[in-house]
């Protein structure tokens, strides 16, 4: 096989890996919000009933109704940050691949494509490190513990002020 060929060959082979994690991050991006929407649509509708039924949660069902309902917003709660902190590493893994292809196809060197500078800013050579796990993930795992708390807030209010009267 001659040089050309073999360039033509691992230059379909760098572009097929880029697409590849390129998708892959569009791919858990989606998953980052589907689970910050249904987890905050969950713990609102959870907090509109609670709203709703006011302190008569804690007369009519004893300990045992605000126990199941702070239950269940704990799950809810751990399984949505488990979800989001997942995807958002997985972010991070595939954006350090397309980091590396992006390098291979030269993308980052001034000069090469006969401009002055080059495709891509230097900074982006950044994308996958650490912090930008932080970035994805810390608003809406921020979010999520403001309405868990809020909840239960709601959940234990009635039972709190019939303690201190």
């Amino acid at each position: 096989m001659s040089t050309r060929q073999e360039d033509d060959k691992k230059f379909q082979i760098l572009k097929l890996v880029h697409d590849t994690h390129r998708k892959e991050i569009a791919f858990h991006r989606e998953a980052l919000d589907r689970v910050f929407q249904w987890t905050t649509s969950l713990l609102l509708a959870i907090g509109g009933g609670l709203i709703v039924i006011g302190p008569k949660i804690s007369t009519s069902y004893g300990i045992g109704g605000p126990l199941l309902i702070t239950v269940a917003v704990g799950v809810i709660c751990f399984f949505a940050i488990k979800l989001t902190n997942g995807n958002a590493k997985d972010i991070n893994t595939n954006a350090k691949i397309v980091v590396k292809t992006d390098r291979l196809l030269k993308l980052f060197e001034p000069n090469y494509f006969k401009n002055d500078e080059a495709i891509y800013p230097e900074d982006w050579m950044m994308w996958g490190k650490e912090r930008d796990a932080a970035k994805y993930r810390s608003y809406n795992i921020r979010l999520i513990i403001v309405f868990m708390v809020s909840i239960l807030i709601l959940i234990w209010m009635d039972l709190i002020r019939a303690l201190f009267q």
